[in-house]
């Protein structure tokens, strides 16, 4: 009988104790915004503009270039892809103005479309979606991308915008995923009345990026990128 009580006092206890923990578990990941992190990863919530760790920097980024009081022909707008490259080597006559923001996301590409405002462009290049697609959801990444379209066309209402595909990259199961989402990128440009163009076929060898032409399976090496400034070529200087 003795046995038999020890036996569910032990129990209780570990009970117990595991729900402590729970709730630990539970009021610490609030605490720490480890949950909300993950839910804004999963594409169940959003940061706030002024929660995002880089909001003051877009900010003075933004002031600088209104300060600087300049019209440019054309915005390369995304991630660290489209800022490792220098487009005015190819196109010398035209006037470029490089938003690229290495490590954005397409939530962080919406978030500081505002800036493209800044230096008046006729014709915006924008390439994301790179960045988070993993665990990414097909859904969610085509709403957050719908997003990104509209707050850039808000921004600068006049401007033609070009969406670009998201590149190969040296992993083939991410890569599959960056041909779904390429997909789904063309079909966005009809619907928002922006011109698509594939890149994706530029750099893809046997369903994935080809290695001759990047320096780690994700991005390019600069002397490639004369490769993508031929295909787009015809849209900057028509």
């Amino acid at each position: 009988m003795k046995k038999k009580t020890s036996i569910i006092v032990l129990s209780a206890m570990s009970v117990i104790c595991l729900a402590l923990l729970a709730t630990i578990i539970f009021i610490g990941g609030f605490k720490t915004n480890f949950f909300k992190r993950q839910f804004v990863k999963l594409g169940w919530a959003e940061i706030e503009a002024t929660e995002r760790p880089n909001y003051y920097c877009i900010r003075g980024w933004d002031n600088t270039l209104k300060k600087l009081d300049i019209d440019v022909d054309v915005v390369f707008y995304g991630n660290s892809i489209t800022c490792g490259s220098d487009f005015g080597d190819y196109f010398p006559n035209v006037s470029i103005c490089n938003l690229g923001y290495p490590g954005d996301d397409l939530p962080g590409l919406r978030f500081r479309a505002y800036t493209i405002a800044s230096v008046n462009p006729e014709k915006v290049f924008v390439m994301g979606g790179i960045n988070g697609l993993k665990q990414t959801p097909l859904d969610v990444f085509t709403e957050q991308y719908s997003q990104m379209i509209k707050a850039v066309k808000e921004t600068v209402p006049k401007a033609q915008i070009y969406l670009q595909s998201i590149l190969p990259v040296k992993d083939k199961k991410i890569t599959k995923k960056v041909m779904e989402c390429n997909i789904i990128i063309d079909s966005l440009a009809s619907a928002y009345g922006c011109q698509y163009i594939d890149l994706f076929q530029l750099y893809e060898k046997d369903g994935c990026m080809n290695m001759e032409y990047s320096k780690d399976g994700t991005h390019l090496k600069p002397e490639y990128y004369n490769m993508w400034a031929e295909a787009i070529r015809k849209y900057v200087i028509k």
